[in-house]
């Protein structure tokens, strides 16, 4: 069912989360230093907020007695602008911004 694919979305999108909140503290310690921790925020926001948008705004309805409202897969102007699917692209980004710091880190 849908719920069953989006049980298994959220389960494997937190998963992949909680090893990159891993993977920058780690490099925030390791290789920039406690005294430059500051600067690991932005990547951990970004890796942390879509996720918590995604999981907050496409819950289970409450009751199982009406259909399951647009607003679950879609959200924006007219509920056009597919969730799951902007919740890649932000992650796209995420990861670009990640390869991005990494590269500077070493430079």
């Amino acid at each position: 069912s849908a719920y069953a694919l989006h049980t298994a979305f959220i389960t494997i999108a937190v998963i992949a989360v909680v090893l990159r909140v891993a993977y920058v503290v780690a490099r925030g310690l390791l290789v920039v230093g406690l005294h430059l921790a500051h600067q690991c925020l932005p990547e951990l926001l970004l890796c942390i907020l879509p996720l918590a948008w995604v999981s907050c705004t496409s819950r289970r309805p409450k009751s199982s007695t009406t259909a399951v409202p647009m607003s679950v897969a879609y959200w924006g102007p007219w509920q056009a602008i597919p969730r799951f699917t902007t919740y890649a692209v932000c992650t796209i980004c995420t990861e670009i911004y990640s390869t991005l710091v990494a590269a500077l880190a070493v430079a």
